[in-house]
């Protein structure tokens, strides 16, 4: 089956993304939210149930999908039950539900409860008892861990009334915006808008990135030279990025002597600075990076196709990025605006998973010159075909900017230009590609056309 989605036309990959995602938005229920069962005294014991969606946990009586973190009230006493699809019927990809003893970043400490192994069907369940009382537990999906994140909020039992003065009143600081709270005014209260303040980015994206999801003037940040989130230090570079690969202090995007990609073309004049395919203008506004081709980790936003950071463009990435947003002003999330014109649509799945990006990976390589000798030229052989080169830079910050990919995609041959001198003994070939499996069968290095040895 997959196989044979792979030699689909680049348009049809395209509408068959769009049918899935339309598809999910179709299975969801169109109803308003249920308020938290907060009543005084004592509740009598029951099941709340959450919903597991892809890639959601929602309340199964409200919108689908739902503001993450998505915050669930119950009474001691009470079991949550999380349901995979209506009842457990199944969803499309894995998940699970794990709780995380300290944040939703770490996920670590001794853990309440852990669904795992992942799966996509049946339900899982825990209950609350009297020591839980007043505590609030953080869980997530191991499998999409900084897209699926909910709170269990355990209410302090009600003590039985009894007779006291009244107190006198004093001053309290604001809290941070509650779920029932409407923060943007769109008559969507934030435990159930995706987007909180409506500047475009969702609350959960803006929480992995460091912006403020309350703040629309606080958006992700981005090397720019500008404090896009508004916390007063300017183009700080995410987690497993690296936007000053010189060490000179200036930010790569605005540094004329860094090439990012090795194609041969300055970062200031280059429209793309890490060869991904997707343009800097762009990738500042769907807020990934820029400079970054591949993640490094799963919360590096790098490559535009791939929503969940896990280095493939599949199934699970066309669903976080458009399940119930195509065409949905409401559900607007610049993440997958591909084309930047502040909606989403059939044109956006095209340009992120169309010409046969669905179902492939970017990987990254490191060949060392252990020849004892100069070197400016790598041939590989690949296990499986490879359909683009994002970028190819040595250690000494020189682009190997010929690349020739021929054999089918078996085949990749890249140079380092006579102008840019050899790459020494010792020295090192970073490069990033794209391809269905990419696995090196066989490298040779050569200078002036001859074998020099093995990489």
């Amino acid at each position: 089956m997959l196989a044979s989605i792979q030699r689909w036309p680049p348009v049809l990959v395209g509408a068959a993304a769009l049918l899935v995602a339309t598809a999910a938005v179709l299975l969801t229920v169109a109803m308003a939210p249920l308020l938290p069962r907060l009543g005084g005294g004592r509740a009598e014991a029951a099941t709340v149930t959450v919903r597991v969606g892809d890639t959601w946990f929602c309340d199964p009586t409200g919108p689908q999908p739902c503001g993450q973190p998505h915050d669930t009230a119950v009474n001691v006493g009470d079991t949550v039950v999380w349901e995979w699809g209506p009842g457990g019927s199944g969803t499309l990809v894995v998940h699970t539900t794990t709780h995380c003893a300290d944040n939703f970043t770490t996920c670590g400490g001794p853990k309440e409860w852990d669904s795992s192994p992942a799966k996509t069907t049946g339900t899982f369940s825990h209950p609350f008892g009297a020591a839980d009382a007043g505590k609030t537990f953080l869980y997530r999906c191991e499998i999409h861990p900084t897209t699926m994140q909910g709170r269990i909020i355990v209410q302090a039992a009600t003590p039985t009334p009894t007779s006291t003065p009244t107190p006198t009143a004093t001053p309290t600081s604001t809290p941070t915006p509650g779920p029932g709270v409407d923060t943007d005014g769109d008559t969507i209260p934030n435990g159930t808008d995706i987007d909180d303040d409506n500047d475009g980015y969702v609350d959960t994206d803006e929480t992995t990135k460091g912006s403020d999801p309350f703040q629309a003037t606080s958006t992700p940040e981005h090397a720019d030279g500008i404090d896009n989130d508004a916390d007063t230090v300017i183009d700080e570079q995410p987690a497993g990025a690296n936007w000053d690969i010189d060490a000179d202090t200036v930010v790569d995007s605005l540094d004329a002597s860094v090439d990012t990609d090795g194609d041969g073309v300055s970062n200031t004049t280059d429209l793309d600075d890490d060869g991904d395919g997707i343009k800097d203008s762009i990738e500042r506004k769907m807020s990934t990076d820029e400079l970054g081709d591949c993640p490094t980790n799963t919360s590096h936003d790098a490559w535009p196709s791939d929503r969940d950071r896990d280095k493939d463009a599949d199934i699970g990435d066309v669903i976080a990025s458009f399940n119930g947003k195509i065409l949905n002003p409401k559900a607007y999330d610049a993440r997958s605006d591909a084309d930047g014109d502040h909606d989403n649509d059939i044109g956006d799945i095209i340009i992120l998973y169309g010409n046969a990006k669905i179902l492939t990976k970017c990987a990254v390589f490191t060949f060392t010159n252990n020849t004892g000798g100069a070197v400016d030229d790598i041939h590989i052989q690949w296990m499986s075909a490879i359909a683009e080169v994002f970028s190819a830079r040595d250690s000494d910050r020189k682009g190997w900017s010929n690349r020739t990919i021929s054999g089918g995609g078996l085949t990749l041959d890249m140079d380092r230009p006579d102008a840019q001198g050899d790459l020494a003994s010792g020295g090192q070939l970073r490069t990033v590609v794209r391809g269905t499996s990419p696995i090196v069968s066989s490298c040779q290095w050569t200078l002036d056309g001859v074998n020099k040895g093995t990489c």
